[in-house]
């Protein structure tokens, strides 16, 4: 393990030829680490390579947050689910156009085929019988019955237990088929064992750590599943120091799995994953070197994009799901110890308003995200960009309604006061380049009117990463802003809506846990959540959301900011990459060619 030690910006773009270095002699060395021993594989005879299946080269990804962990359902990072997705699968996963597709269901339930009932109580899958684990173990019915025990097992705390909220159990039928039977009539159905909180863990494999020692389970890191590559290695590489944070970095190795039901798949003869903490390095190394073929989640404005996509090595995927950027403000008082006290400047609907109308969306998109953003007023973004909502923009009315308020500059030292409080906020985003540019232009815009703006960055992995995780601990005390990106997994709107329910503010029921950091609660609001996730007809319950919508936007302690899109950079020598939004963007990773 090598350690570079970094202790300022400078000396990190310093450092950036050598870390290319670096980069190009770990490439260079290919498989020259010989990999750690995986689960034993060798239950049956597996099937010979065909021509197709692992005739190609190596297969070289980037996560430039390191994976902690290949279980999906004990790691809420999306770089994690990335990684592990690779290697497990789930019943079924909506494609972009927002269609269920099969992957360990023989069909996708219907009421025609008789796996909807009709009164919504149930849903039946009929799996796959031609499915094996990469162990040679059968995959059956009580796999799936038994993920669904692990993920709502207390002990296990995983954040994927959300999505079967609405389960009331899970019942084997016969060995390829299971019934899963709700608390009540629910029409988000689909969301149970569906993408990227439906992934089927190996009974076999994991039966002895369910429970409090879950973590010990060596599958976490070397995972036996069903997907078209397997785990052999999985291994920290370089430390760096950027600054005073410690940058861990590893290298997951995959080889083609023998017994994947499609005998012409997978064509990469070795997939490397490499988990690093350096976005704009590992755009470089696909978009500009090619010494990579694929990095998710690229960090970098959309002009210096279009500066290293000019190369012609690989070019970046715009790929718009139901991601927003977005400011919570926080309705209760952080200062005071109870939690009961009004926010003494967020309290006043004007300066809600105010703070509103001063925010700059199109100046956002235009010098940030270009074509991986959209400016909005709502907080569910259309999929398609002539559905996006515009966003009034109008620091003039802004400064005018703070006057009228009340809120003047009386001793002239260019922040606003009433009654003594002044307009000072503390803003707090994450640590992320984008995030953190997005934060300074909010800053110039809240300042100009009148606000004295204090800003804190923190690690993105302490705020909300998933809106649907619940593993969120309470900000700071003393947090007025927090700006943030949320994103849904799921097609299904009423689990993303559910992060701000009376039940998620921080500190319900003593957990000191919640996603709903504008601290709102508000009654009628939960009503229509808990309408809505019995409400059968479409057309109905599409009306609870806009008005669960309405309610929340009105209220104004939560305001969208841009849609944002996921961006990642792809080799031009790659093809049979297909994105959705709701799954890893390697969920077809084995129609992927050279």
């Amino acid at each position: 393990m090598r350690t570079l030690f970094i202790h300022s910006r400078q000396q990190y773009y310093r450092c950036l030829p050598l870390l290319l270095l670096l980069l190009l002699l770990s490439a260079c060395r290919g498989t020259g680490r010989q990999p750690a021993a995986a689960p034993d594989q060798s239950v049956t005879t597996a099937t010979p390579l065909t021509a197709a299946r692992g005739a190609g080269d190596t297969l070289r990804l980037i996560l430039w947050i390191a994976p902690g962990s290949l279980n999906p359902h004990i790691s809420p990072g999306l770089h994690d689910f990335q990684a592990s997705r690779i290697a497990y699968e789930p019943l079924a996963s909506f494609d972009r156009a927002g269609q269920l597709v099969p992957f360990l269901a023989a069909e996708i339930p219907s009421r025609a085929n008789g796996g909807l009932a009709a009164d919504g109580m149930s849903v039946t899958w009929q799996l796959r019988p031609d499915v094996v684990w990469s162990d040679g173990t059968p995959f059956t019915a009580a796999d799936v019955q038994f993920t669904y025990d692990y993920i709502t097992n207390p002990a296990v705390a995983s954040h994927a237990a959300v999505a079967y909220e609405a389960v009331e159990q899970v019942e084997i039928i016969d060995e390829h088929t299971v019934r899963v039977q709700f608390n009540a009539p629910t029409p988000a159905w689909a969301v149970p064992f569906v993408g990227r909180y439906g992934l089927i863990l190996p009974q076999h494999i994991f039966a002895e750590y369910n429970g409090a020692h879950y973590a010990d389970a060596p599958a976490n890191n070397l995972p036996v599943g069903t997907g078209p590559y397997r785990v052999v290695s999985f291994e920290p590489q370089e430390v760096l120091f950027l600054g005073d944070r410690l940058v861990e970095t590893n290298k997951v190795v995959y080889v083609p799995n023998e017994r994947f039901r499609e005998p012409d798949k997978p064509y990469f003869s070795r997939v490397e994953l490499h988990g690093w903490g350096l976005p704009d390095l590992s755009a470089q190394a696909v978009l500009v070197s090619g010494t990579d073929d694929y990095v998710y989640d690229v960090q970098l404005t959309d002009d210096q994009l279009q500066a290293l996509e000019a190369s012609g090595a690989g070019v970046a995927t715009i790929n718009f799901g139901r991601k927003l950027l977005l400011l919570e403000l926080n309705s209760i008082d952080p200062d005071d110890p109870s939690g009961t006290q009004p926010h003494p400047i967020f309290s006043d609907p004007e300066v809600r308003q105010a703070l509103d109308l001063a925010i700059d969306r199109e100046a956002i998109v235009q010098e940030i995200f270009g074509r991986a953003g959209r400016p909005v007023n709502t907080i569910l973004p259309a999929l398609e960009a002539e559905t996006a909502a515009a966003a009034e923009f109008d620091p003039q009315a802004a400064a005018a309604l703070l006057t009228a308020a009340g809120w003047r500059d009386s001793d002239g030292d260019g922040v606003r006061e009433r009654d003594g409080q002044p307009l000072r906020v503390r803003y707090t985003h994450d640590t992320g380049p984008l995030s953190t540019a997005v934060a300074a232009l909010v800053q110039q815009r809240l300042t100009d009117i009148g606000f004295a703006v204090t800003m804190t960055d923190i690690d993105v992995r302490t705020l909300a990463v998933s809106v649907e995780a619940e593993e969120v601990d309470q900000p700071a005390p003393a947090i007025d802003i927090v700006q943030q990106l949320v994103t849904s997994s799921t097609l299904d709107p009423g689990i993303y809506l559910g992060r701000w329910t009376c039940a998620q503010v921080p500190g319900a029921a003593g957990t000191g846990q919640g996603t709903n950091l504008a601290n709102w609660c508000d009654t009628r609001y939960d009503e229509l959540y808990a309408q809505s996730r019995t409400e059968l007809d479409a057309e109905a319950r599409q009306q609870l959301f806009a008005e669960m919508q309405a309610r929340l936007l009105d209220a104004g302690f939560v305001l969208p900011v841009v849609q944002v899109a996921d961006v990642s950079g792809v080799s031009t020598t790659l093809t049979g990459v297909e994105w959705t939004p709701w799954d890893a963007e390697v969920w077809q990773i084995k129609d992927w060619k050279r």
